[in-house]
């Protein structure tokens, strides 16, 4: 009996820890998101997905900088695939639309992150507003450079970034 009440106790304490977990950046790349705007009658809903959004090391420093890439300029596919190689290391994906990649900038130690706060129609533009996030608590101490890459299909808008 002692045997079945720990065992039972042992699951419910395993089980119990991992519903506070929030939710992985790979669970977020994997989810297409719709923001419905609440701004002016010109604005309307902008879907989007996350394609990466980590930390990269390099040697040297990185700079903060949001980059912009349409799909119907070949220069530009070629610049966003030569940029996702150095990033990620990976043969980047093809994209129908626009990639937008936000880069922090090279900080001191690891815990920061980029996320999408909203993405509206704003008639001649898109607005992409995004979030700058610094460690809560204890962090990596190491150089990282945190990016976001943001795949707007078969949208060749002008794109607005509000950076907060």
């Amino acid at each position: 009996m002692k045997t079945w009440l720990t065992l039972i106790l042992l699951s419910l304490t395993f089980v119990g820890c991992k519903s506070g977990v929030q939710s992985t950046a790979v669970e977020q790349e994997e989810r297409t998101q719709t923001l419905l705007s609440r701004g002016s009658s010109m604005e309307s809903s902008v879907n989007y997905s996350i394609v990466k959004s980590e930390q990269y090391t390099v040697d040297t420093a990185g700079e903060k900088e949001t980059l912009v890439f349409h799909s119907d300029d070949a220069s530009e596919v070629e610049a966003f695939e030569a940029a996702y190689l150095t990033l990620t290391n990976e043969i980047a994906p093809r994209f129908k639309g626009t990639m937008i990649l936000a880069k922090m900038g090279e900080k001191r130690t690891g815990g920061y992150s980029i996320e999408v706060q909203s993405v509206k129609d704003a008639g001649r533009f898109v607005e992409v507003t995004l979030l700058s996030n610094a460690p809560q608590g204890l962090a990596t101490m190491a150089l990282t450079n945190p990016f976001i890459m943001i795949s707007l299909p078969d949208n060749h808008k002008d794109i607005k970034i509000i950076d907060k």
